[in-house]
């Protein structure tokens, strides 16, 4: 099977690197649609030759069901990404009702392995500094989940164990005292009458006994 080879398509100040998938305009990477990106691929494949919008299609959607609003929608992607103009095109023209023409000279170079240079290329979406150097943790969906259930009930559990034990130091505490069935019945009737003022027959005499002596 024979080896695709990629290549870097050059025109102005803007690169289109194949292997990469992406647009470089002024040494900053422009995010590009797949479809948009194939388009131009097959129109700079193709320079100062008009393209029928039918060809265009079939390269691009092969047998995909799609109308050439599909195809007019991604040639304006292309030409905001490019700064073109559909009234004073630069690189893309339209011939009504028949297709596209790249207007622009390419210069064509196999791409090698290296790849794009990082150092003289800015992307938008990737701020530059040594923060960036770092590998960011990877924190999962579920791990994410996990500590948003887990984290409430702990600190519920916590709560609830502090409230209880300040609750029980505050609570005073009830002296034990003898049931009185637990006495016998004179024990009981003595205490009802020294609380009334009386005093039982028995506390009388042994009071009596003990003045005279």
């Amino acid at each position: 099977m024979k080896e695709h080879k990629y290549c870097v398509f050059s025109f102005d100040n803007i690169e289109v690197r194949e292997r990469e998938f992406c647009i470089v305009k002024g040494g900053e990477v422009l995010p590009v649609e797949p479809k948009a990106f194939r388009v131009l691929l097959f129109l700079l494949r193709n320079p100062h030759r008009l393209i029928t919008k039918e060809e265009l299609l079939n390269a691009v959607w092969n047998d995909a069901a799609v109308t050439e609003n599909s195809l007019s929608r991604n040639i304006a992607v292309l030409r905001r990404l490019l700064g073109d103009e559909i009234r004073e095109p630069r690189y893309i023209t339209t011939v009504p009702t028949v297709g596209y023409r790249f207007l622009c000279h390419v210069e064509v170079a196999e791409d090698g392995l290296g790849g794009l240079d990082a150092a003289h290329l800015h992307h938008p979406d990737i701020q530059s500094g040594p923060q960036n150097s770092q590998v960011q943790p990877v924190v999962t969906k579920g791990f994410r989940y996990l500590i948003l259930w887990v984290a409430p009930v702990l600190l519920i559990g916590i709560a609830a164990f502090f409230y209880f034990r300040g609750t029980s130091r505050l609570r005073p505490s009830i002296p034990r005292c003898r049931s009185p069935a637990m006495l016998d019945r004179r024990s009981v009737l003595r205490l009802r009458l020294t609380e009334s003022g009386l005093r039982l027959p028995g506390m009388a005499r042994s009071r009596t006994t003990s003045t005279s002596t």
